[in-house]
């Protein structure tokens, strides 16, 4: 009798760890979506645009709980040769039967080229752990802004100038062009994007029409090359343009003559205050 005994004890045993060893098949996976919602461009995801971002978590089996899901956005860093956090979450999650359980949330594009979206999802009992992360690249179009010119304010006529264009750029590694005009080309240069903030130089002749001894002129300066949005690439600066000399048998007008005058005092009088404080 105690050998009959201990052999269904034994197989009641066995029962019941196979009975638990059966279960649903459990496969948990996400989902990644994104739209745009503010754009300078319909044609393109630009630093500054505003995107929308919906992640879905595919829960096939209810009565389960401590679904840990969790997501990231990271941004590429131009300047560090880093991906940067940009936006992180972790849920905690139960669900009472088969769901799919959303997150939607919107992000400002940072200064970059691309975003990468990673969403995930974890259960001790999910069977299929090759679906449980997903990843998503967005790309972030091409965009160089040109942020300011450093130019002298007063030139002289017939003399090289060197016009300093500073600019902003995701662009790397693309070929751009800086060019200087008035009602026609002053000067130009062609330049890579080597780095997301520049400086580039561009070196112009001015000159003066007509027989006018002094001439204030509008210069427009503007950045040309692979770029998606065009509205920022262009500024003007105001410069005042001094003839080398009064062309024979022209005479010098009274507005030059005063506005020569008023410059010299200028600088006479602040040199007289520099040997003062030298003093």
């Amino acid at each position: 009798m105690r050998w009959l005994f201990a052999c269904l004890l034994v197989s009641v045993l066995l029962c019941l760890q196979v009975a638990s060893a059966f279960k649903p098949f459990l496969d948990m996976y996400p989902s990644i979506i994104w739209k745009p919602v503010k754009q300078k461009i319909d044609t393109a995801i630009l630093p500054g645009d505003i995107i929308e971002i919906d992640i879905a978590y595919v829960i096939p089996a209810g009565g389960i709980k401590d679904i840990e899901a969790s997501y990231s956005v990271r941004s590429y860093n131009l300047y560090k040769d880093t991906m940067d956090l940009v936006e992180n979450k972790t849920y905690i999650l139960s669900t009472v039967e088969p769901t799919t359980i959303y997150k939607n949330f919107t992000v400002v594009v940072p200064f970059t080229n691309k975003i990468v979206v990673n969403a995930s999802i974890y259960h001790p009992l999910e069977d299929n752990g090759l679906n449980n992360q997903m990843t998503l690249k967005i790309p972030v179009f091409e965009d160089t802004e040109l942020v300011k010119v450093e130019v002298p304010p007063i030139v002289k006529a017939g003399e090289k100038t060197t016009v300093k264009v500073y600019l902003k750029s995701n662009a790397i590694g693309f070929n751009y062009r800086a060019s200087v005009a008035t009602n026609e080309i002053l000067g130009m240069t062609d330049f890579d994007i080597t780095k997301p903030e520049m400086v580039v130089e561009v070196e112009v002749t001015p000159k003066v029409s007509g027989n006018d001894y002094v001439e204030t002129q509008e210069w427009y300066v503007n950045l040309m090359g692979y770029d998606y949005y065009d509205a920022n690439n262009e500024k003007t600066v105001t410069v005042t343009v001094w003839a080398s000399g009064p062309k024979e048998g022209v005479a010098i007008p009274a507005t030059a003559i005063v506005a020569t005058t008023v410059l010299v005092v200028a600088v006479a009088v602040v040199v007289l205050v520099l040997l003062r404080k030298g003093r």
